[in-house]
């Protein structure tokens, strides 16, 4: 990739939200959920993005920036949303 989206790929590599495998030079997405899968997920469980920080050991600022899409979801934080979500349980039952 060369131009513009170089330095967007790049971002997102330093960001972990991609994993980049050199040696089949190809970039696979991660465990990604967006800002918007975020959002939906913590309304559908009933949760705060407060909440879901102290759940998560991140700060009440951390939660906020993977709401609004500034900092990337980590894959673990997405996996165990989708988890909850799908079968209706609390995330602290799970934990």
């Amino acid at each position: 990739m060369r131009g513009r989206n170089s330095a967007k790929t790049s971002d997102l590599l330093r960001q972990g939200c991609l994993v980049h495998l050199r040696r089949y030079r190809m970039q696979i997405p991660s465990m990604r959920m967006d800002k918007d899968q975020y959002r939906a997920a913590l309304r559908n469980l009933g949760m705060s993005q407060h909440t879901a920080a102290g759940l998560f050991g991140a700060t009440g600022k951390t939660s906020q920036n993977w709401a609004l899409g500034k900092t990337c979801i980590p894959g673990s934080v997405a996996l165990l949303l989708r988890y909850c979500v799908k079968r209706g349980l609390k995330p602290w039952d799970v934990l």
